[in-house]
């Protein structure tokens, strides 16, 4: 898959979970940019992008890396990453089912009135006739 100008540095998981080959700009910045099957040639020089190759890649031995300008060297390299526990879940108060023979109770029997909803279209029908007169009156004129 290789035909990149570049030296293969290594390999590593793209977010796709591809394989993805490493390699390095000579360009300022010495940013890293992937090749895989899945996401293509990729050239993301964000901060985020090249500490996470630089901290995932399995990189072949005898080869230079240099660090990209953007990266923190010091940052551990692959820590392992550590699964959240999942959280016990809570106790649901019991939902009961409904019981047509049942009378309702006070909370259910109050209607609260409200006010009657605004007819939003009564304002543009109001206007509908002074447009298609207007519209009516341009084209007259038009047509003299």
């Amino acid at each position: 898959m290789s035909i990149s100008k570049n030296q293969l540095l290594g390999h590593w998981v793209c977010d796709l979970g591809g394989q993805a080959e490493v390699y390095q700009t000579k360009k300022k910045g010495d940013h890293f940019y992937t090749r895989c099957q899945c996401c293509g040639l990729v050239q993301g020089t964000g901060a985020q992008r090249q500490q996470k190759i630089y901290s995932e890649a399995k990189f072949i031995s005898g080869v230079t890396v240099r660090v990209p300008a953007n990266v923190d060297a010091n940052a551990a390299k692959a820590a392992p990453v550590n699964e959240p526990e999942p959280e016990q879940e809570q106790a649901k108060p019991a939902v009961s089912d409904f019981d047509p023979s049942e009378k309702p109770s006070e909370e259910q029997s109050e209607v609260t009135e409200t006010e009657p909803s605004v007819n939003r279209l009564g304002v543009a029908a109001k206007a509908l006739p002074l447009l298609v007169l207007g519209i009516a009156a341009g084209v007259g004129a038009w047509m003299n």
